[in-house]
């Protein structure tokens, strides 16, 4: 199975942007919940964050202010949030629902609805659906014309939402439905639909054209999630498609676990709070029986309610800087499952007892980085064996408590327009920058970092770079072509 379009794609390795395997790090932003004369703030927050994707919800009831009442001006103008996206360099996952859930009066759905008679909502049912096709008809045009198909940045679609958790009679008819009414309106990236219980097929229902999502709130000190994602990971390598985390939760440490199981969307839910204001706040069914919701709406998230910015930015930083210095090659990188060739020791307690290896995406070397993952409560020292070579050789690899870093091997440098490898790194490329005849390359580490280089025939030898964290250190390397690496 395969889905899509001129320049959207996605395949069993990721998702292709523009011909180019992309991860999609991508925060929550809600138009309704934000004063417009504060959506570009929190774009640029996310943004200077490092996230390069955002997803947006639009509530139906929003809209639709009274029975075929329509407003998409002023604070519902639509149109400005996602040019302004655009603007910013976000990508976009748009959610039209029609049911959106999150935690919104109604789920978005209009209180009319509750009151007709004889309607089945969110079901296949002819009432239903052309009240749905109204508001298609108003929402869809609009996102259609911001697709990164016609110049835009939305890049997925997401029909309907957590489908799993609803008695829907006729599943299939109904998502099919849907997906008609897209196609209808020009929608041609691909189109999606999450899971919130782990149920794929309720969620999906099979329908031709619709990829198979998941949201995944996981405690991030969970005890081999590897592994038990592993499950799902075959079955969506089975119909050609990657492992699509619509909405997660706020910690970079689950987010980097997430990674580690093969994730190439990471949809962090709500990283940015807002207001309900009004009476948009809903009743959620989270307490016992019920619980009602604040007109905040803030899951200590990394972008507050006022704008403030918490410090789990650094991990924020971290993590996208690692992404976008890997570029392609993790982003196209592919789980492996015959791992016995890594073995990973440690003083303390790693969060899998399965090694989880991804394999990069490359020409040629057959790199590939290994996730050392402590869910202890100490830091613990880690050594990695590989093919009888024990790693780190000249320095102490320690992980902080419930931290996560990528260890690298036989990563290609071609990635960085420069010839050989990195053999090993404890350390995660965090920046790379070229100009003129000059690459600077920046490392992280949380204590000793220790890098290996072989530049092949441009370096007399092995190039090996150590370094402690409590104070930057740097070396240059001339290579015999006059290239300069810092």
């Amino acid at each position: 199975m395969q889905a899509k379009s001129n320049q959207v794609s996605l395949d069993r390795m990721g998702l292709k942007i523009n011909g180019e395997y992309t991860i999609l790090l991508c925060a929550s932003l809600f138009y309704f919940r934000i004063p417009e004369g504060l959506w570009r703030d929190r774009m640029r927050k996310i943004r200077f964050a490092g996230y390069n994707c955002i997803d947006v919800y639009f509530p139906w009831n929003y809209h639709e202010i009274k029975k075929d009442t329509w407003l998409f001006f002023g604070q519902r103008d639509v149109d400005k949030f996602l040019t302004m996206a655009k603007e910013e360099g976000l990508y976009v996952v748009a959610r039209p629902g029609p049911y959106i859930c999150s935690e919104w009066d109604g789920g978005g759905l209009p209180a009319y609805l509750f009151v007709e008679e004889d309607i089945k909502i969110r079901d296949n049912d002819q009432r239903y659906l052309s009240y749905v096709s109204k508001w298609y008809d108003h929402i869809l045009p609009i996102i259609a014309k911001h697709q990164v198909t016609r110049g835009g940045s939305v890049v997925l679609v997401q029909l309907e939402n957590e489908l799993d958790f609803f008695e829907c009679e006729d599943r299939q008819g109904y998502m099919l439905a849907l997906k008609q009414m897209a196609d209808k309106h020009g929608i041609d990236v691909p189109c999606i639909a999450c899971a919130g219980q782990g149920d794929l097929y309720g969620a999906w229902a099979q329908v031709e054209g619709i990829i198979p999502a998941m949201n995944l709130y996981l405690d991030s000190k969970l005890p081999d999630m590897e592994q038990e994602l592993e499950y799902y990971y075959k079955q969506l390598q089975d119909m050609d498609v990657p492992l699509l985390v619509t909405e997660t939760g706020r910690e970079h440490f689950l987010l980097r676990r997430l990674l580690s199981s093969g994730a190439k969307l990471l949809g962090s839910y709500n990283q940015v709070a807002g207001t309900n204001f009004g009476f948009t706040n809903s009743v959620n069914n989270w307490g016992c029986p019920v619980a009602f919701l604040t007109s905040n709406y803030d899951f200590k998230s990394l972008v507050n309610s006022f704008g403030e910015i918490s410090e789990e930015i650094y991990e924020a930083r971290l993590l996208s800087g690692f992404i976008k210095s890997m570029g392609q090659s993790l982003a196209g990188a592919v789980r492996l499952f015959d791992n016995s060739d890594v073995v990973v020791e440690s003083s303390g307690v790693l969060g899998y007892t399965a090694v989880p290896v991804l394999s990069l995406f490359q020409k040629e070397s057959a790199g590939f980085t290994v996730p050392v993952t402590n869910i202890d409560d100490k830091p613990v020292d880690v050594a990695i064996i590989n093919v009888g070579s024990r790693w780190p050789q000249k320095t102490k690899m320690t992980i902080p408590p419930h931290k996560s870093r990528f260890v690298l091997f036989n990563f290609a440098l071609d990635n960085w327009g420069l010839p050989g490898m990195i053999l090993f790194a404890s350390a995660e490329p965090f920046l790379v920058v070229t100009e003129n005849n000059t690459t600077i390359i920046i490392f992280h580490a949380d204590y000793e970092g220790e890098v290996h280089f072989d530049f092949g025939e441009n370096y007399h030898e092995v190039f090996t770079f150590v370094f402690r964290s409590d104070t930057e250190a740097r070396e240059e390397v001339i290579l015999s072509n006059g290239k300069r690496i810092v």
